[in-house]
């Protein structure tokens, strides 16, 4: 009996592996699609267009290669710092601080701690502690661990992220507090290369489609591809503008993408507007405060470990009197 249970629990262990690393394998599909889509941009602006214009206009050739090659090289490498950075995990050490402490009548309550910032010299509210509709603290049955503000249980990555914005399957991972960034640029980046590819190579279309009318053999093969690829970077562009747009509207509103669907309920409308610090200092929280660094795939002057997050004065002090006027009903 003691046998047969070891083997049971070994099959249903293989079975939960096979299963991970099938869901893994099959994850990265979507990446593979995503390089295809790059690799046909950069086809119809290198292969199409700047090299056979570098025997009629030698100057406008090489600018065009030169311009091709730093979106293609911003494109790629935060592409693969989205997928292969770490959106950012709960430390297993990470517990809420003592300032959340239990009431007399059994309800949690929390006191708001105050620092003096080293830029302006402002006491600034650090942390708004996100909490459970009785008050106390969050907690991850999966993970078996409390969740810092900001924090959620991805279901696919099986684990909590940081900051979480959302699942995204085009990088197989999760955008996240430490990898937020590269994801934007790569949004950035990827729209802006499938733009330029979609203008320049309107001529490059026009010789294709004339070909594929009037030629034959290899040509025409030749000619057909480019067309393919022309289309699937214009179409991947216009899908690439609504993320660009979207994504940089919740930056400067402070927000991530769940937290824009949390906004509706009104019991989390307040605490998600806690984040809000002005346009400008939200930009800096995902950029970083240095502007030479701000469309660098680097982190280097971004604050902050994901834990805990500055909030919005005004928006604590009106939550701190709602909290007071509720004890005191």
């Amino acid at each position: 009996m003691f046998l047969e249970r070891i083997c049971i629990q070994c099959q249903k262990s293989c079975i939960e592996n096979a299963g991970l690393f099938c869901t893994r394998a099959f994850g990265f599909l979507p990446c593979f699609f995503v390089l295809v889509i790059i690799a046909c941009g950069y086809y119809v602006t290198t292969v199409a267009t700047f090299i056979p214009l570098l025997s009629s206009s030698l100057v406008g050739g090489i600018l065009g290669l030169v311009v091709t090659q730093l979106l293609a090289l911003n494109i790629v490498i935060n592409f693969l710092l989205s997928v292969v950075c770490d959106p950012g995990g709960v430390p297993s050490s990470w517990k809420p601080k003592e300032s959340m402490m239990k009431t007399t009548r059994g309800s949690w309550s929390r006191k708001v701690q105050l620092v003096q910032t080293d830029s302006t010299g402002d006491v600034q509210p650090t942390m708004t502690w996100e909490f459970k509709r009785n008050g106390a603290p969050r907690f991850c049955r999966y993970c078996a661990t409390y969740k810092p503000d900001r924090t959620h249980h991805c279901r696919s990555c099986k684990r909590c992220i940081l900051k979480m914005d959302h699942h995204c399957p085009w990088i197989n991972n999760c955008v996240g507090f430490y990898n937020q960034k590269f994801f934007i640029l790569f949004v950035y980046y990827a729209f802006l290369g499938c733009l330029f590819a979609s203008v320049t190579g309107v001529m490059a279309l026009k010789r294709a489609l004339f070909i594929i009318g009037e030629e034959e053999g290899k040509q025409v093969v030749v000619a057909a591809i480019q067309v393919i690829c022309y289309c699937l970077t214009t179409i991947f562009g216009l899908a690439l503008l609504f993320f660009a747009v979207f994504h940089t509207m919740l930056v400067l509103k402070g927000r991530t993408t769940i937290e824009m669907h949390e906004i509706r309920d009104p019991a989390r409308a307040r605490m998600v507007r806690k984040y809000n610090l002005g346009w400008k200092r939200n930009w800096k929280k995902v950029f970083g405060n240095n502007w030479l660094y701000w469309f660098l795939p680097v982190r280097w002057s971004i604050d902050g470990d994901g834990l805990s997050f500055e909030s919005n004065m005004d928006e604590q002090q009106m939550s701190l009197v709602e909290s007071a006027n509720e004890e005191g009903v």
